[in-house]
C-alpha cells in the first residue's frame, strides 16, 4: 500500500520547484523520467518516456496551492512541467539538470498554455580533480575559494552563495567533492 504524502513533505518539494512563467528558456532539474506505452486516438499505442521537471507554470502553481490548502498533498505534487519523449529524442536521466525551450499551445478549450518543447542537454567543460587536501597545512582553501568553486561548477548561483554562511559554503564544498569523487569512482 502506498504511504500518503505528508504535508511536510509536501511543502519542501513543492518549495524546491522553479516557477516558468513565460516562453523562453530555462535551467531545470529532472525529477524522472518514466517509460509509458501512450494509447493514441486511433488505439494504436507509441512508446514514450514522461520526463518530468522541478517547474511549475503559474497555473499549476495556483491549483498546486488550491490542493495543498485541501489537504491533497500528494495531488498538488503531482502538478508539475513534463515533457512527452519519444523513441530516438533525448531522454535525460533523474537528477540531471537540463535546459528546456518552453513554449506555447493551445489546449481544447482554446486557452495558450506553456508547454516543454524541446530538452537540451547542458554541454559543460570536464573539471580537473582537486587533491592534497591533508597532506600538510599549506594546501588549506579559503571560504571564499570554496564559495567561488560552487558557483563556477553550478552547484549554487553567484546570490545563493553570497547568502550562506561560511559554515553553509563549507558543508556545501564538502558534499559536492564528495559527490565528485563518488561520480569520478563509478567511472573507472
Amino acid at each position: 500500500m502506498a504511504t500518503q504524502m505528508d504535508r511536510k513533505s509536501a511543502a519542501a518539494i513543492l518549495n524546491s520547484r522553479k516557477l516558468v512563467n513565460k516562453v523562453g528558456k530555462f535551467t531545470l532539474k529532472v525529477t524522472s523520467a518514466q517509460p509509458f506505452l501512450r494509447t493514441n486516438k486511433d488505439q494504436s499505442t507509441t512508446a514514450v518516456t514522461i520526463v518530468n521537471f522541478a517547474g511549475m507554470t503559474t497555473y499549476q502553481v495556483q491549483k498546486a496551492t488550491e490542493l495543498f490548502k485541501a489537504g491533497k498533498y500528494q495531488e498538488a505534487t503531482n502538478l508539475n512541467l513534463s515533457a512527452s519523449q519519444l523513441q530516438g529524442q533525448y531522454v535525460p536521466s533523474k537528477g540531471e539538470i537540463v535546459d528546456v525551450e518552453i513554449d506555447t499551445i493551445k489546449n481544447n478549450d482554446g486557452i495558450d498554455i506553456l508547454v516543454v518543447g524541446t530538452i537540451v542537454a547542458r554541454q559543460a567543460e570536464a573539471a580537473a580533480r582537486i587533491s592534497g587536501f591533508g597532506d600538510d597545512d599549506s594546501s588549506s582553501i579559503s571560504v571564499e575559494d570554496m564559495r567561488e568553486f560552487l558557483i563556477e561548477s553550478g552547484e549554487v548561483t553567484k546570490a545563493k552563495a553570497n547568502k550562506l554562511s561560511d559554515a553553509e559554503v563549507s558543508e556545501a564544498y564538502a558534499e559536492a567533492k564528495e559527490a565528485a569523487v563518488t561520480a569520478e569512482e563509478q567511472l573507472v
